[in-house]
């Protein structure tokens, strides 16, 4: 019980007891890392969050890292061409939904 007793004491002295095996530390290892890789990819998302911000005067330009960025009302973001230049279609008008469902059915077999 003595032996048992000094080699206890050796061990948490020398930092060994409980100490985390060679799996317990390439786990901790890769929580490290994937810690990492969330922090970057929330400094990236957040890096283009000023471009969602509506200007007051939509004719307003803005110079950001030596570019011009203009408000497109189309994309609803500062982007690098100017809003006449866009070649995105205009945004659908919401649809009236008294056409959908069962009175599709009976408009279609009408007749």
């Amino acid at each position: 019980m003595i032996l048992a007793k000094n080699n206890y004491k050796t061990l948490v002295r020398s930092v060994e007891w409980q100490a985390p095996i060679e799996k317990q530390k390439e786990l901790l290892s890769m929580r490290v890392q994937v810690e990492e890789i969330k922090k970057k990819k929330e400094s990236c998302h957040n890096r283009f969050e000023w471009k969602k911000k509506k200007p007051t005067d939509l004719n307003k330009v803005k110079q950001v890292n030596d570019k011009e960025y203009h408000w497109c009302p189309k994309h609803a973001l500062w982007i690098l061409h100017k809003p006449e230049e866009c070649k995105l279609a205009e945004p659908k008008e919401e649809t009236n939904r008294s056409n959908t469902g069962e009175n599709k059915w009976r408009l279609a077999n009408s007749g």
